[in-house]
């Protein structure tokens, strides 16, 4: 196991996110972006500024059982008591800062597909790649449409010091 910690400073993830914004201006045009709680919250408003859109949906899930390094995880549990009625036709862009096993993206895509949107996108500010290769066998990037970086190890965000 890889003992390595990304500590990312607020730059370094400001950047992230200007890329993926840049690439998502080149091939997306969202009318809302949901946000998955609590990581995917600030990567989700700099972007919905940056993409100039007002309507941010969050979605709640749980896959830790606290936040120490490598902590523990279940099967993710998502907060169903939702009304996403507003996106039935519309295209999303979920937003996320991490992704580990996929675990959680893909449980929220299930989720966001039962509320008929016209489209789904992904954008990860971070992939751990050490973890989805544990977990997976193919490629992240047939996962999610928009990545900022990928790692090895585990990622400290400015937010979470």
């Amino acid at each position: 196991m890889n003992n390595n910690i990304n500590y990312i400073s607020w730059k370094e993830i400001t950047d992230i996110i200007n890329y993926m914004g840049s690439n998502i201006e080149k091939t997306y045009k969202p009318e809302i972006i949901i946000s998955i709680v609590r990581g995917g919250m600030i990567p989700s408003v700099i972007l919905a500024h940056k993409l100039n859109v007002r309507n941010v949906e969050n979605i709640k899930s749980i896959e830790t059982l606290n936040d120490e390094i490598n902590a523990i995880k279940q099967e993710p549990i998502i907060d169903t008591n939702i009304n996403l009625s507003n996106i039935k036709g519309k295209k999303v862009l979920i937003v996320d800062d991490i992704l580990g096993s996929g675990a959680t993206i893909k449980k929220i895509k299930e989720e966001v597909k039962k509320w008929k949107p016209k489209e789904i996108r992904t954008a990860i500010c971070i992939v751990n790649k050490e973890n989805w290769e544990k977990s997976n066998k193919n490629n992240y990037k047939d996962e999610i449409e928009y990545i900022g970086k990928s790692v090895r190890g585990w990622v400290v965000f400015p937010w979470e010091m």
